[in-house]
């Protein structure tokens, strides 16, 4: 038997409001609190999308210490204040003002290939605009190909030479052949924003044969294409942080957060190889470490094959440890602080310090250009570079005192 029911039946009753998700508001008249909008935000065009992705593809090309910047700022403005206002920032703020700066810098550093130069080293240059961004690995790759690639040529054109005079090699070892092969080659190079040592001396025509083998060989070195390219890469990248703003007085009103870093850990790494050049002996297992003046710090250190001698290329006042009188080539002799009782057990790190003896004044040295102090495989000397007289030239000094 079904039961029929006529008439109104209750609706159920509405589900609770959940209030428990909103902020709570602080004032005094509740009817003042802010509500939420009911409006919907106009969805995008289809050629404001497109716009916007063509937009967004230009900065995932960029490094990632910038792509990283306005990627995030785009995806900050697209979940706050909708995909609208994240469009206008693209549109209206990173392409007419902040992406012309970026092609100015990169114009600037990133030179065209002609030539010979894009026949030899055409994929070299496509790798080359992308510098800023490297990280060391593919920095020393990059450098490896380069000064291989460089070599090879010098052999084709050396080839060539002697092939043009009937096979006679001698006719390779004279000045005018050595500066016929140099101007190409360092014609090459200077594609990459280096200038080759001697090239000042190549303009004037006073190019030697003599001059020619010293700045080939450093051409042909990937070591010395390294350090070029590292040297590039912190200016190109500084350029392109003052460029989008991100050095200034809110931010960093000297020079931008990555370099200041860089700087810092540049700082660390010199102070680490001290650290880490721990005289020990084998058969005892002591150790020591050696304390050094702020004033004797240096660019560079270096340490003989048997632990006796240091020695460093020190810094002028520009560098991190500000040391005033600083621009000296040093040679440090160990020598360990000894103590008695229980410090002296060899589970103990025994303390020493360096006695700095200055080789060679360094006052007229630009320190741009980095002395990179080693010592020769007999110990008997020091061997660095400078430009004190203008030139950069390798020079040598010996290590024992002059009787």
């Amino acid at each position: 038997m079904h039961l029929i029911t006529r008439g109104r039946v209750a609706p159920s009753p509405p589900p609770k409001i959940n209030s428990t998700n909103k902020i709570k508001f602080v004032g005094v008249y509740s009817w003042n609190a802010p509500k939420e909008s009911i409006g919907k935000e106009r969805p995008l065009t289809r050629d404001e999308f497109h716009q916007g992705q063509a937009i967004l593809n230009k900065i995932h090309s960029l490094p990632h210490f910038l792509s990283g910047i306005f990627a995030g700022r785009h995806e900050y403005l697209r979940k706050t204040s909708g995909l609208l206002t994240a469009h206008r920032f693209l549109f209206n703020v990173f392409m007419p003002r902040i992406w012309p700066r970026i092609e100015i810098v990169n114009h600037k550093y990133a030179q065209e290939f002609d030539g010979r130069a894009l026949q030899l080293l055409s994929e070299e240059a496509e790798t080359y605009r992308q510098l800023p961004g490297m990280n060391d690995r593919e920095l020393k790759l990059l450098a490896m190909r380069m000064s291989s690639r460089l070599f090879t040529e010098y052999e084709d054109l050396s080839d060539q030479y002697i092939a043009q005079h009937d096979g006679e090699q001698s006719a390779l070892f004279t000045d005018r052949a050595q500066q016929e092969i140099y101007g190409q080659i360092a014609g090459i190079a200077r594609r990459f924003n280096v200038r080759p040592m001697h090239w000042k001396k190549y303009c004037k025509r006073k190019m030697d044969m003599r001059a020619a083998f010293s700045s080939i060989a450093r051409l042909v070195n990937d070591e010395w294409w390294v350090r070029q390219f590292k040297a590039q890469r912190m200016q190109w990248r500084e350029a392109l942080l003052i460029a989008v703003g991100e050095v200034n007085l809110q931010k960093s009103g000297y020079a931008s957060k990555q370099a200041i870093r860089d700087v810092r850990a540049r700082r660390l790494a010199a102070m680490e190889y001290l650290k880490s050049c721990d005289l020990e002996n084998v058969e005892t297992g002591e150790r020591t470490q050696y304390h050094l003046q702020r004033s004797e710090w240096s660019i560079h250190f270096n340490v003989t094959a048997d632990g006796a001698l240091f020695c460093g290329d020190g810094g002028d006042p520009g560098q991190v440890a500000r040391a005033k009188d600083g621009q000296w080539i040093y040679l440090f002799r160990p020598r360990r602080i000894t103590f008695e009782g229980m410090l002296n057990q060899k589970d103990f790190i025994q303390p020493g310090v360096f006695n700095a003896e200055k080789l060679v004044n360094m006052s007229k040295h630009n320190y741009k250009l980095e002395p990179n102090v080693s010592f020769t495989p007999d110990q008997k000397w020091v061997v660095f570079r400078s430009n004190m007289f203008g030139d950069t030239y390798t020079f040598a000094v010996e290590v024992e005192k002059a009787k």
